[in-house]
This record gives structure tokens, C-alpha cells and sequence, in this order.
């Protein structure tokens, strides 16, 4: 028998969502579930949908067909303020007129909240995000990172089914968003939070994401755990957009054998199709040795020192561009371009990606 885990519904389920602008499919059919305090991240390019998808989750736009469920209820008609879900805008949108109590407060007391029992919250919530003692301040005194944790406190502190963070790293600098990914992360997952967030930032989904939802062009191309994504990426897209990835086009020769013009090298058979089959491999540059019994060969065009490894760019006789990426100082260092190389990888690390 089925725990009652395993049969309660889901905390959000898209089934087929659509949305047109005019005669551009935005989206198309997207359908993925999410549970209850797992943090999903939408990663894609600018205009790939996942902001349109985090608009129809809000209850800000409605989809032209499918179905928004939260908790098994449908909400693709509700409005936002009936869906019990908090938002942390891009711009934060804070009030610059209220103290970082009152802004904290404000949900609390839209919702009918008295302000004796708001004020408990609102002081617990600020020192959840490490903001105890800020109450009285001033928004304008608040520093970049200190207002992303105000935003993120006035998400939360009335206990929402559902947080969706729009870009939360985007106006912070790159420094300060490296230690505030770790910080969200904590306070999300200390209060059991369950959420969604969007960025076109591929380091900052890996972090972060207990799953990634990967968009390209209104359609969501493959979802699952940062590792599934970077170890076993479905497509070129997904393989190039998570990390770095080498994609070489060859052809299937016998017992695991994978032909290009000028290379050869071999992969696990069962992951192939029947000899002369046409081929898309990724194979990720810090994979790739520098090898002189390696069976492919090569000729370096840059070599890039960049303090704890080297980044060579490489061309394969067939023309195709190759990245390696390598901590083997020594090794390196004496390289140049114009050198001729030996390569190799290993089978295990040849990843078959789906089409030619």
C-alpha cells in the first residue's frame, strides 16, 4: 500500500500549459509537478519562457489551455492574492517610504493579521534571514544584499504554500551573489519552504536547485537533478547551456566505435545505435587528458592560464573546435599554439546525445 506521501498531490503541477502572443507560441505544453519543499530552478536563455511559466504559476497571466494545480486544486483562473503564493521580484520592490518592519509586516497585516501577533512574526522572520535588530531601519539604508533578504523575509513571513524568487541574483554583484545563493538557500530549506526560481544564471541553478527545469524556445527541453543534467544531458542544447561541453558529429563504426573526419574513439556500445549511424556526442573539456598514447589528435590554437588549471582551445583534423580543460600544470605549460597533440577520454564519459 502506498504511504500517504507518496499519494497526496503534488504541491504544484503544470499539465499542458500554453500560452500565444499574437502568432508566437510562448509556450508550449508544459507539464512538470513540483513537491513539497523542493526548490526548482526555470534556467534558459532570455525569451526561452520560463518568466511567461513563473507569471502563470503567480496567477498574473492565465494560459490559453492546460492547467495550473496546487495541492490537487486547480488555480489557472484564480488571482494571485487567492493562491497563498510570495514573490521576490527582480527589483525586490520594497517600499521606500516604510521601515524594513513595515515592509516585512505589510502581507501580515493585508491578510488581517493584528499588529501585536504581526510583530512576533516580523521580529522571528528578521532574525531567520539574519536581519535581527534591522526592524526600525530605513529601506534606503539598506545595502543591495541586505534588501534581497528583506524581500525575501516579507515572501515568507506569512508561511506561503509556494515562494517564486524573478531573478534574485540579478542586481546584486557577483561576489555578493555567490554568498547570498548560499544564504537563500539556507533559509528556504531551515523553513521547509517550497520554491521556484528563474535565472539565465546556469552556476547559480547548479548551487541552488534540487531540480532544474531547462527552457529553450517555449518548451521545456529536460528537467531533473543538477547532476542528471550535466552528466546526462538529452541534446546539444542542454549539454552547451549546463557547463561546457565538447559536441563533436561522427558515425557509429563496429564494437563501440565512434568515427569522425580525421578521429576515432570509443564509447559503451549499448549507448549507440547499428554501425553507420550518424552521431552528436558531448564530452565535457575537464574529461579530456593530454595523453601521448591517446588515439586522437590534435593541434593547439591558445592555451589560457587562468591560476588553479589551463583552458586549451584545440582543432581536431576535421576543423571541429575542442576545449580542454586541465590542472596538470606541468604538463601544460610548455604547450604552445601550433603544438600537435594526443588526446584521449574515457568511454564511460562519452555522452550520446538524442538525434544527429
Amino acid at each position: 500500500m502506498p504511504s500517504p506521501a507518496e499519494t497526496a498531490p503534488h504541491a504544484l503541477e503544470l499539465a499542458g500549459v500554453c500560452k500565444n502572443f499574437g502568432h508566437v507560441a510562448a509556450l508550449s505544453d508544459i507539464a512538470f509537478t513540483l513537491n513539497k519543499g523542493e526548490f526548482l530552478t526555470m534556467l534558459g536563455p532570455s525569451g526561452s519562457g520560463k518568466t511567461t511559466t513563473l507569471r502563470i504559476i503567480a496567477g498574473f497571466m492565465e494560459p490559453d489551455s492546460g492547467d495550473v494545480r496546487m495541492h490537487g486544486e486547480s488555480v489557472a483562473h484564480a488571482p494571485p492574492n487567492k493562491r497563498n503564493i510570495g514573490m521576490v521580484f527582480q527589483d525586490y520592490a520594497l517600499f521606500p517610504h516604510m521601515s524594513v518592519a513595515e515592509n516585512v509586516a505589510f502581507p501580515l497585516l493585508a491578510r488581517g493579521c493584528d499588529r501585536r501577533t504581526g510583530a512576533r512574526k516580523v521580529e522571528a522572520m528578521l532574525e531567520v534571514v539574519g536581519l535581527a535588530g534591522f526592524g526600525p531601519r530605513s529601506i534606503r539604508q539598506m545595502s543591495g544584499g541586505q534588501s534581497q533578504r528583506v524581500a525575501l523575509a516579507r515572501a515568507l513571513v506569512f508561511g506561503p504554500e509556494l515562494v517564486l524568487l524573478d531573478e534574485p541574483m540579478a542586481a546584486l554583484d557577483k561576489k555578493l551573489r555567490g554568498s547570498m545563493q548560499t544564504e537563500i538557500l539556507r533559509i528556504v530549506k531551515q523553513l521547509g519552504a517550497t520554491v521556484i526560481s528563474v535565472t539565465h544564471d546556469q552556476e547559480e541553478a547548479l548551487v541552488m536547485s534540487d531540480r532544474i527545469a531547462l527552457f529553450e524556445s517555449g518548451r521545456l527541453v529536460q528537467i531533473g537533478t543538477p547532476q542528471e543534467l550535466y552528466e546526462r544531458p538529452s541534446t546539444s542544447f542542454v549539454a552547451d547551456f549546463i557547463g561546457e561541453a565538447n559536441i563533436l558529429s561522427g558515425t557509429v563504426g563496429a564494437g563501440g566505435t565512434l568515427i569522425g573526419a580525421g578521429w576515432r574513439c570509443t564509447a559503451p556500445a549499448q549507448r549507440l545505435g547499428p554501425p553507420g549511424q550518424a552521431v552528436r556526442v558531448a564530452i565535457r573539456p575537464e574529461k579530456i587528458h593530454v595523453d601521448a598514447s591517446g588515439t586522437v589528435e590534435a593541434v593547439v590554437r591558445q592555451s589560457v592560464y587562468l591560476g588553479v588549471e589551463y583552458r586549451l582551445l584545440l582543432t581536431l583534423p576535421d576543423g571541429a573546435a575542442l576545449q580542454v580543460r586541465s590542472r596538470d600544470m606541468q604538463q601544460i605549460q610548455d604547450l604552445h599554439p601550433g603544438a600537435s597533440v594526443r588526446l584521449a577520454w574515457a568511454p564511460e564519459d562519452v555522452i550520446v546525445l538524442q538525434g544527429a
